[in-house]
């Protein structure tokens, strides 16, 4: 097992997501990430090309077992978990008057449900044993009328 500081990523397949996977490969990180993308997650694998340090796990952050697993799985191969940025999430260019309430259900069960998920199952990993926590959330939001999502980034130092 390594002691480098670990972090779990979702939504790590594209976007932000992968260019924050890598960011932590870049600065020596062990990076868990999770996504329903494979084929992109594989790609981004083989890009990196850093099999000792970077674990992708199939999942969907809307599913709470599948979270669990994947935080399981992270804990597994790298020893422990410090981070986590739960950054999965779906975007729309619809508005709020012309959104379909099937597209509704599905921001608000990946962006919100998918985020607090996430946190419920990675966060008690993150806290054994913890000296110090720190959460950042950020909320972007590119016109009022335009859903967006919520990203969370937790660092706890051991």
């Amino acid at each position: 097992m390594n002691q480098l500081s670990t972090i779990f990523i979702t939504g790590g397949s594209t976007g932000i997501g992968a260019a924050s996977v890598r960011k932590f490969i870049q600065e020596g990180w062990n990076v868990g990430f999770m996504d329903l993308n494979v084929d992109q997650a594989h790609q981004l694998e083989q890009e990196l090309h850093v099999p000792e340090r970077l674990l992708f796990v199939e999942g969907n952050t809307r599913s709470r077992e599948d979270i669990r697993c994947a935080v399981q799985t992270i804990v597994a191969r790298f020893g422990s978990l410090n981070s986590v940025f739960a950054n999965a999430g779906i975007h729309r260019m619809n508005t709020l008057l012309d959104i379909s309430d099937e597209e509704l259900q599905l921001m608000i069960n990946t962006n919100i449900y998918g985020t607090v998920n996430t946190l419920r199952e990675a966060v008690p990993e993150c806290q054994r044993p913890l000296e110090r926590c720190t959460t950042q959330v950020e909320i972007a939001v590119f016109r009022p009328d335009i859903l967006s999502a919520v990203a969370v980034f937790l660092n706890c130092e051991r």
